[in-house]
């Protein structure tokens, strides 16, 4: 079992209300039309996927073990081996870049909220990993590429 040395957790600060929105339109719209039975048991079924759907992307995880980092959401989860990648330091996130997954001046943004990341490099792409702790996930990943170095 691996040793995790550095874990966060970040979510969009209004996740369960816009979760409970996008459950709604799905919930609520079948109730006002006349539709058959099954397309409204349908239109349930989809909203409790979508919602699931949405939800998990809201959430992003960030984990640092012994020999590897894994960041993004939960049900697309990046996953690098601590050799192949390299740290290039924390940087502002700006606020064109946005929030969720994106993409902004050849870089690759995961990020639930504003602020700080953390920029990485594996192989010709560039990502920046949100973090509220931007040093101490640096200092994390160096010490474990060390390790993996000796």
């Amino acid at each position: 079992m691996e040793i995790t040395l550095y874990e966060e957790t970040q979510e969009i600060p209004l996740r369960g209300p816009l979760t409970f929105l996008s459950a709604a339109a799905f919930f609520v719209i079948p109730l006002f039309t006349t539709m058959p039975l099954a397309l409204i048991l349908l239109m349930f079924a989809l909203g409790i996927g979508m919602s699931y759907l949405i939800r998990s992307f809201m959430r992003m995880h960030t984990r640092v073990t012994q020999i590897t980092l894994s960041f993004g959401p939960t049900i697309w989860t990046k996953r690098y081996p601590l050799a192949e990648i390299e740290v290039i330091g924390p940087c502002d996130i700006p606020f064109w870049a946005g929030v969720g997954i994106h993409g902004w001046r050849n870089k690759v943004y995961y990020n639930m909220r504003f602020g700080q990341g953390l920029e990485i490099k594996h192989g010709q792409m560039h990502f920046v990993i949100g973090t509220a702790r931007a040093a101490e996930l640096q200092a994390a990943l160096r010490d474990a590429q060390r390790s993996v170095l000796l």
